[in-house]
């Protein structure tokens, strides 16, 4: 419950990802066509400290399986929900 409390909404982390992506993808864009085509991948026109940045702010986003229980939880609310509704 505590963690819950600590982690920034997933729309800040999301948007953070973005704007290193933008930088990354910045610098992408200025490189030369052979660099381009010897490095690809975004990831190989990130700095070391973007690298980082963007490892901790993935562990940040929710997993697969915390997105599905949630998902399920929020299903089952609903359902118990439209229920109550419909006895009513």
């Amino acid at each position: 419950m505590i963690d819950l409390l600590l982690k920034r909404p997933e729309a800040e982390v999301v948007a953070a990802i973005d704007a290193i992506s933008a930088v990354i993808a910045a610098r992408m864009d200025e490189g030369s066509a052979l660099m381009l085509g010897l490095m690809p991948a975004a990831v190989q026109w990130a700095t070391p400290d973007e690298r980082t940045k963007l490892h901790a702010l993935r562990l940040e986003l929710p997993s697969y399986g915390e997105a599905a229980v949630a998902a399920r939880a929020r299903i089952l609310a609903r359902r118990a929900s439209l229920k109550r509704k419909v006895s009513q």
